[in-house]
């Protein structure tokens, strides 16, 4: 088993021991006795609430979306409610220094240079709306009350692409720190593939 599917299995675990019916109360989505329902970047999962496994469709959620979705599902305050203050990945954390977004993500950063325009289109797709802000911006909802701001500026010969994200300041509320840099991975990945299948780049 590799590590991402021993820490899947440890989030169905945790999830099953969390009290449901005090979830569903505090946290309120659609639900029925074998399924919860939530929509995170514009793709609506549901978690078997028996085994703890995500879904999205007739598949398997991926990694980085069945980890912040059974991450979420064990907050304590419940439905993730933003205060319109925004924090860079570095503020979020409460450890001495975080890593840099730049340094940890280029890689899959990097797939976007010269590509500004084709990542707008893809950020609107995942429902982003357009914010002043970079040579790209948009913001868009992970889910219902949990905004993430994309910001985007294509390289040159001197300096490579870069991109930011912004949190709400309750985002620690929410999800543990390392969760962020799931949902980060996925917004990448989810715009990598919608570019490569629009214009096979």
């Amino acid at each position: 088993m590799s590590n991402a599917d021993q820490l899947v299995a440890l989030g169905q675990r945790m999830f099953l021991e969390l009290d449901q019916e005090a979830l569903l109360c505090r946290y309120p989505l659609e639900h029925d006795d074998d399924h919860i329902w939530i929509t995170f970047l514009g793709r609506h999962c549901r978690i078997n609430r028996h085994d703890g496994s995500v879904w999205v469709g007739s598949r398997r959620a991926g990694f980085c979306v069945a980890l912040t979705v059974l991450d979420l599902m064990g907050n304590p305050v419940g439905k993730p409610v933003a205060t319109g203050s925004w924090i860079t990945v570095q503020e979020a954390s409460q450890a001495a220094s975080a890593p840099r977004t730049d340094s940890v993500l280029q890689r899959g950063v990097s797939f976007f240079a010269g590509k500004a325009a084709e990542l707008d289109e893809a950020l609107a797709s995942l429902g982003g709306w357009e914010v002043a802000g970079g040579e790209v911006s948009r913001q868009l909802e992970v889910v219902e009350g949990m905004p993430i701001w994309v910001q985007f500026w294509d390289g040159d010969d001197e300096f490579p692409c870069r991109m930011t994200f912004l949190w709400d300041r309750s985002i620690r509320l929410f999800l543990h720190f390392e969760t962020m840099w799931y949902v980060m991975m996925e917004v990448i990945d989810r715009c990598r593939d919608y570019i490569v299948q629009e214009y096979g780049e």
